[in-house]
């Protein structure tokens, strides 16, 4: 039997520690991407370096997740998106709009 959980089990938060349990690696989980089939796979960055170097995210099926702290993560007001600053079709420096 594999040690995964079931789809029951609660999500996984971004910002908490988490570490692989078949390879051991541990974590920040920083992203979650959903397939159209039902997998679901975490990010996980690395906090430790390997030979002073950061060392790069990688995804795992999230039933390979285990948490190790509970750790939500805080998005700073300067990140997040604001009214008077809308998204979409941005002004060049021309002053006109994408696609005028």
């Amino acid at each position: 039997m594999f040690p995964f959980k079931s789809k029951a089990t609660k999500v996984i938060k971004l910002g908490s520690k988490v570490r692989d349990i078949y390879t051991g690696l541990t974590g920040i989980a920083v992203g979650r991407t959903e397939y159209l089939y039902g997998c679901s796979r975490i990010i996980v960055e690395p906090t430790e370096l390997k030979d002073g170097k950061v060392i790069d995210a990688h995804y795992f099926d999230e039933q390979r997740i285990e948490v190790l702290e509970e750790n939500p993560a805080q998005v700073s007001k300067d990140s997040r998106p604001s009214a008077t600053i809308p998204g979409g079709p941005q002004k060049d420096p021309s002053g006109k709009r994408a696609g005028e």
